[in-house]
């Protein structure tokens, strides 16, 4: 009778594991793509989700389930609202971490981190309660099984759940549609374990809000595995313009709730009379004018035939590269949606010289011996993240030392470098200008020739850095059809359209004095700390404060899990919760470097994490015979062959590095993993056990945050201190055991 009580549950929690995994990476994906602010919070929705789950597995209470749609429909009302309110373009104050805001005063600070700090807390305790629910289920299942056994059907639900939202997201769907199959998991679930007659009751709620799903899908909306597109097409109307006729422009583009892009098929527009009155539209002409100086900048210096671009985006670049004459443009763009935009609104991207290439910038050089003429890095300022609760953005990579001496590297012998990069002016961002600029000059050796609007009546704002031997050799010279840039310019087009009634505009680019300005800043970015977007290496203390926060109520949910008794397998494995997190973001972040900063490279290595944990489940369910000692050894052997992979395989290995550091990356991951169910079998509460491991989770999450200060290989050496400490707690519970006996 227990058998068959014992197979009941194992759809059971193959599906609730299946849904646990799939609306932790929805609720990730939603909310970083609709509020600025977890640009900021990047792990807070993860660690949101595991405390929901781990204190959900230690109270093991089947019956709570019946609240699980409410706390769905709560989550699903909550987001939407605040989003649609206007609260989703909101960035929090952070001090280190540049988002294009600046606050003057110390008191608007503070309000500002409260305000966003209530917010931060409204929008995680849905999915908190929705994960909670889930967690009972899972931890009701835990209880009535064999440990490894259900563990092992822990993780097949999780992978498939894992392989599910990659397969939605790959297919362009919205977070709304995705929330339909939460939907039907959750009905499926509650089926399953309370009948189909209460199912039906709770589910009514929920089932009103899936036919009002597609209303929330805003047209021009599109969904790509990195980001929320909003697309929005560029007119201007008959009355405004001198011909009287509309004329369509181009598109503007928005990812993740901030400015991305624009492409404009002419940037010179003659207003009317009635125009010329109208600022919004005489902000549009200027707006214009500076677009064309941003772009026809580099063929200032050069005439280029071969040009790679990196960050081809819309392809403003790509445009014109093909005015300027370009026979051969290599256009490269992580993002397939992005380059669709780009082949249905600009024409240019279906020239034949033109070829789009969907890859990472920095792969897509790895795997090319070409010599270009010009090779551009255009804006890379992404606003995506390349994993779940990573720091890494989708762009990191390409803005180190190590990728800039790579594109240096591809340039024919007198071929230069561009670099182009937007960022607002008045001194607030100078240490950005800084930082890009003494990375280059690491690379090179001599300074990059910089120009910027900054001093212009209107600007972009941008800046400019370009690099080469011309540059080395001070034989950088303007073609002979150029206009000065010695100092901002005022085309003879603003001219003549500008009425008296308009200030005319000094628009253009000119070259600034770095030598004084770049001593302020010493960081150099490098492939271990590629976060171009930190400040400094100094303490943050709104992210502090809300870090403070939220671990306080972290551990008042948890308290009767966390101040109650456990044994020393529930310590063991707390810490091995924490340290494997630290592990997998790792892993990402090493192999974003190998097979680039994409959607893909995530998700096979979360897949691949998970399919590990499941192989080394078998190995302990085999009972190979290694002691625990033995295979803690082991584990810290893999850690320190990690640690030291990156280098030795760099300068030594050639071709093969990628495979060796690939296996030197997860070697600890299985390691870790067997250590896991070595432990976890032979655990007296299995729920309990599992739930201290999912709140160790929480732990290894947060401390994520240490990669800005200490750098992405150096999270390793906090994960092998946090293996040691679980090693401690392992041989304390031996040493009493046997003094017990």
């Amino acid at each position: 009778m227990s058998g068959a009580k014992s197979d009941n549950q194992f759809p059971t929690l193959f599906a609730t594991s299946f849904l646990s995994l799939f609306l932790e990476l929805l609720i990730i994906r939603w909310l970083s793509s609709d509020f600025v602010l977890f640009g900021v919070f990047k792990t807070f929705p993860l660690v949101a989700c595991y405390v929901g789950l781990g204190t959900g597995v230690a109270k093991a209470d089947q019956s709570i389930l019946r609240l699980a749609p409410a706390a769905l429909l709560i989550t699903i009302i909550v987001t939407s609202l605040t989003s649609y309110a206007g609260y989703g373009y909101l960035p929090f104050p952070s001090l280190s971490i540049y988002q294009w805001n600046e606050l003057s005063s110390s008191f608007a600070l503070s309000i500002e981190v409260v305000k966003m700090t209530l917010l931060l807390v409204l929008l995680l305790m849905g999915p908190f309660a929705v994960m909670f629910c889930l967690g009972n289920v899972i931890g009701h299942c835990f209880s009535k099984l064999p440990p490894l056994k259900a563990y092992c059907i822990d993780i097949a639900g999780a992978i498939s759940g894992s392989l599910t939202f990659a397969l939605m997201s790959f297919l362009g769907a919205s977070p709304h549609i995705e929330l339909l199959i939460t939907i039907a998991a959750l009905f499926t679930i509650i089926w399953g374990v309370s009948g189909w007659q209460k199912s039906i009751i709770i589910y009514l709620p929920l089932s009103a809000v899936a036919t009002l799903i597609p209303i929330l899908n805003e047209q021009n909306t599109f969904w790509s595995p990195y980001y929320r597109l909003d697309l929005q097409e560029i007119s201007l109307a008959p009355q405004l313009t001198k011909s009287g006729k509309k004329e369509d422009l181009g598109i503007y583009l928005n990812t993740n709730r901030g400015f991305s892009q624009s492409y404009t098929n002419n940037n010179r527009i003659e207003l009317s009379e009635n125009g010329e009155k109208i600022e919004q539209a005489r902000y549009l002409k200027n707006f214009l004018l500076v677009r064309e100086q941003y772009y026809a900048l580099p063929y200032k210096f050069a005439s280029p035939k071969e040009i790679l671009i990196l960050g081809a985006g819309t392809g403003s670049d790509v445009a014109q590269a093909v005015k300027q004459g370009a026979t051969q443009i290599d256009a490269v763009e992580i993002d397939q949606t992005i380059i669709n935009l780009a082949k249905k609104y600009n024409q240019y991207a279906n020239h034949p010289s033109v070829h789009y290439y969907l890859d990472d910038g920095r792969r897509f050089l790895a795997r090319t011996n070409k010599k270009y003429d010009m090779v551009i890095l255009a804006c890379l300022d992404s606003r995506a993240f390349s994993g779940s609760g990573s720091s890494l953005r989708t762009d990191c990579y390409v803005h180190t030392k190590e990728s800039y001496k790579d594109c240096i590297e591809h340039l024919k012998p007198n071929g230069i470098m561009v670099l182009s990069f937007g960022a607002s002016v008045g001194g607030a961002s100078n240490w950005l200008r800084d930082r890009i600029y003494q990375t280059l000059l690491e690379v090179t050796g001599y300074p990059p020739a910089v120009f910027s609007d900054e001093k212009s009546d209107f600007n972009w704002p941008a800046y400019f850095f370009i690099s080469g031997e011309p540059i080395r050799q001070s034989k950088l010279r303007e073609s002979e059809n150029s206009q000065t840039l010695g100092s901002p310019i005022a085309t003879e087009a603003l001219q003549h359209q500008t009425s008296s009634a308009a200030k005319v505009a000094q628009i253009g680019f000119s070259e600034i004095n770095m030598k004084a300005e770049s001593i302020k800043n010493n960081i150099v970015l490098s492939d271990d700390w590629p976060f171009l977007y930190i400040k400094d290496k100094a303490l943050d203390l709104p992210y502090l404060f809300v870090l403070a926060l939220f671990s306080a109520i972290t551990i008042y949910v948890g308290r009767g899990l966390i101040l109650g008794a456990k044994s020393h397998v529930d310590i063991q494995l707390f810490y091995l919760g924490a340290a494997f997190i630290l592990l997998e973001l790792q892993a990402i972040s090493r192999l974003s470097l190998i097979y680039g900063a994409t959607w893909i490279t995530s998700s096979v290595v979360i897949n691949g994490v998970l399919v590990m944990i499941l192989l080394a489940n078998y190995v302990a369910l085999r009972n190979i015979n290694l002691s625990m000692r033995n295979q803690y050894l082991v584990l810290f052997l893999s850690i320190l062959i990690s640690f030291c992979a990156p280098s030795i395989a760099t300068k030594t290995l050639g071709s093969t590095h990628s495979l060796l550091i690939t296996t030197a990356t997860l070697l600890p991951v299985f390691v870790a993993g067997l250590i896991f169910a070595s432990s976890f079998k032979n655990s007296a509460n299995p729920s309990r056990s599992f739930a201290f491991n999912l709140l160790g989770s929480v732990l290894g999450g947060l401390l994520e945050y240490l990669s800005g200060y200490i750098g992405i290989g150096n999270l390793l050496l906090v994960s092998g201190a946090l293996y040691l400490l679980s090693y401690i707690s392992w041989n304390n519970g031996v040493s009493k055991q046997k003094a017990t006996s």
